[in-house]
């Protein structure tokens, strides 16, 4: 289970005195530029959005949370799937796993 970088969401964010807005990722799939879309207790967040369907009714998404703090702007990724959302490490190694489990399992074809 993925944590936030530092603060839950607390209020709806204002647009005054908004901190300068770092880099979309190029993957990023929302308009370039987008605001600052949130107040968390630490400073104002934007998340930067990746989503392709699996199947009818299932998706896996990666986000980015972007924070602006005192010290700087703080960058978390994190991914979803079904439901389960993931920090990177978690991730990798539920990638290692599934694929040990596609070689054991091959394409399909039972004899």
């Amino acid at each position: 289970m993925a944590t936030e970088p530092h603060s839950a969401p607390t209020q709806p964010h204002s647009p005054i005195d908004d901190p300068p807005l770092g880099q979309c990722p190029v993957w990023c799939e929302k308009p370039v530029g987008h605001g600052w879309e949130d107040e968390w207790e630490d400073g104002p967040v934007r998340l930067h959005t990746r989503r392709r369907g699996i199947g009818q009714y299932d998706a896996i998404e990666v986000t980015e949370i972007e924070q602006f703090i005192a010290s700087g702007t703080v960058r978390e990724r994190e991914i979803e799937l079904g439901g389960a959302t993931w920090n990177i490490p978690t991730a990798h190694k539920i990638l290692a796993l599934l694929t040990e489990a596609l070689d054991i399992a091959g394409d399909g074809t039972l004899p």
